[in-house]
């Protein structure tokens, strides 16, 4: 790496770029060379410039440990998902809403800025919470159905499922 960083934005440049490819071929559902073709002048016009300024891309790595840990995630989040959803159907069609709607403290163990941003995007994507705030160590958390206020109850509960794999992801 050069002393002035460019090895660092380098790194983040080609990870974000091969996120954000594989985001193309997917939603384009096509690996046809043109559609592969114009994926990479759209994808690296995004990710070159965004990289300048957006340094959690830095952290970004891309080897076997990284990419087997995002697909653990990925696992988690389905099943995650399909649990929220579930809940969230059994409150609504339930004859008498019994919920205790709430803000509950979490505990963070990521380190890394990107881990974290995913982590508190991940927990909002789930039916039934929202994340009001990440600050050092802890989040903030709105549930629908809030059982304890206790915090390794909840950390275990909202995001304890997704650390572990987010870790192996980002570090």
């Amino acid at each position: 790496m050069h002393p002035d960083g460019r090895g660092t934005y380098w790194r983040g440049a080609i990870g974000l770029w091969a996120v954000l490819l594989v985001i193309w071929a997917a939603v384009n559902g096509s690996l046809a060379p043109v559609v592969m073709v114009a994926g990479l002048a759209v994808t690296g016009a995004i990710a070159l410039p965004l990289c300048r300024t957006a340094t959690p891309w830095t952290d970004l790595r891309l080897g076997p440990r990284a990419i087997l840990g995002f697909l653990r995630y990925t696992a988690i989040f389905l099943r995650e998902m399909v649990r929220a959803n579930l809940g969230v159907m059994r409150v609504v069609y339930a004859p008498r809403i019994d919920i205790r709607p709430g803000i509950v403290p979490t505990r963070v163990e990521l380190t890394a800025p990107m881990a974290r941003f995913v982590l508190a995007n991940t927990v909002s994507l789930t039916p039934g919470s929202l994340v009001l705030e990440l600050k050092d160590e802890s989040l903030s958390v709105h549930l629908l159905d809030r059982t304890t206020t206790d915090v390794d109850i909840n950390t275990a509960a909202v995001s304890g499922a997704f650390q572990p794999a987010l870790a192996r992801t980002f570090g």
